[in-house]
């Protein structure tokens, strides 16, 4: 625990001591999480949680902005822009009440040539038993980390993790080391939006139901996404075991084509073909426990291992778009837009 020279309480988890003076002094520490704003411990219990990830903002498609045109315009030069607070949905799941919203941030109100404002979605968790920051991550935090990679397909993480105790006037900030979440690229289009969600309470109450019952399966797949655009025998056997996972616990079986079956996704879309998948059947021997293969089949085996990996993912995609909710017409709809430019097949 310190304190920062200008003010300011910092306390910092899992330190090491890097370099020493007169033998007993440190000097230099070292530590993967610091939280700002208080001294805290570990076991620390807290009421409430706020998170926000760098696709959350664009995946909720609701700043507040909006750009009212004149009718008819005075002139070509009339831009205005208006702001009101975002729409805030609160969704009840066990043990917590889930509220998400936006948050604005500007600079000092008046005529200046240097006048922002910046917008961010937020969720925000209050929950029934207070909890440690350990328990938030665990049931709160990864299910939005986890949906959030699945809408955006692309890497994804927590750009904002706050614990708040009103009755005791705390709250800190918690940045942890490793955290590289892409910023958004507005020319970037999502599998699915919350718009493409029919019933937005009930999917939300889904998903959460479903991270917990797969457990790691969801967790899995979103490291998957956050490899971004490296692709490795490593990242295909996280693949096959998230979805290995998921079809065990949700659907009882293990067998991709009945998994295929059940998404309601053409395989002429997600590449999933009867070939196809006996050879991510091959592929998962190969890499994981090196069975014995032919050079002809090894060589097929390592030429489409990148192509093996994306059908798997994009067949989970399939499966969990229709957990959400996702009418069979919108689920095609979605995953043939979203792989045009790249496809499977």
């Amino acid at each position: 625990m310190a304190s920062w020279r200008n003010g300011g309480d910092v306390t910092l988890h899992d330190c090491m001591v890097r370099r020493m003076a007169m033998f007993d002094q440190p000097t230099h520490v070292d530590s993967p999480t610091l939280a700002y704003g208080a001294h805290v411990r570990a076991g620390t219990r807290w009421p409430r949680a706020i998170y926000s990830t760098a696709a959350l903002s664009e995946w909720r498609n609701d700043s507040g902005f909006h750009f009212p045109m004149p009718s008819p315009p005075a002139s070509p030069a009339d831009f205005r822009i208006a702001f009101r607070d975002p729409v805030r949905d609160v969704i009840a799941v066990p043990g917590a009440e889930l509220s998400f919203t936006g948050d604005v941030e500007t600079s000092a109100i008046g005529h200046r040539p240097d006048f922002w404002a910046r917008t961010t979605a937020v969720m925000r968790v209050d929950v029934r038993r207070s909890q440690t920051a350990a328990t938030f991550m665990t049931r709160y935090a990864q299910p939005l980390r986890t949906l959030m990679a699945l809408a955006a397909d692309r890497p994804d993480d927590l750009t904002r993790e706050v614990y708040v105790d009103p009755r005791r006037r705390l709250r800190v900030e918690v940045w942890r080391r490793g955290r590289t979440a892409r910023e958004g690229d507005w020319r970037f289009r999502y599998l699915f939006t919350a718009d493409d969600l029919l019933d937005y309470p009930r999917a939300i109450r889904a998903w959460w139901r479903l991270h917990r019952q797969v457990w790691p399966a969801l967790d899995l797949f979103g490291d998957h996404v956050n490899e971004g655009s490296t692709y490795s025998p490593g990242r295909f056997l996280t693949m096959f075991s998230a979805i290995e996972r998921y079809g065990d616990i949700r659907r009882g079986t293990t067998d991709l084509a009945k998994l295929r079956t059940y998404s309601g996704v053409g395989s002429d879309i997600t590449g999933c073909t009867n070939p196809a998948l006996k050879l991510i059947r091959v592929t998962r021997g190969y890499v994981a426990h090196f069975n014995n293969v032919d050079d002809r089949r090894r060589a097929e085996v390592e030429d489409n291992l990148l192509e093996s990996t994306r059908r798997l993912a994009a067949l989970m995609q399939t499966c969990l778009l229709r957990n959400l909710g996702i009418p069979k017409a919108d689920r095609n709809r979605l995953m043939a837009r979203h792989y045009a430019s790249w496809p499977l097949t």
